[in-house]
């Protein structure tokens, strides 16, 4: 499971698989969204709740929704 629990705004959770081993600049583009959630653990947090296989590179994004 994966979640926020603490924010002073309205947190966004992104959950992908890469490629490979995930690197600074890689393009977003190049993984694959497995999961995402705005409010799952209730205003302004944010809960994914998966069962992944056990091998595999994944990138958990955090973000403010709206981009702000």
């Amino acid at each position: 499971m994966l979640e926020t629990t603490a924010a002073t705004f309205d947190t966004f959770l992104n959950f992908y698989l890469a490629p490979g081993v995930p690197a600074a600049g890689d393009l977003r583009s190049s993984y694959t969204l497995i999961a995402f959630d705005d409010d799952g653990a209730g205003f302004p947090l944010s809960k994914i709740t998966i069962a992944l296989p056990s091998t595999g590179n994944y990138v958990v994004a955090v973000e403010e929704f709206g981009g702000g």
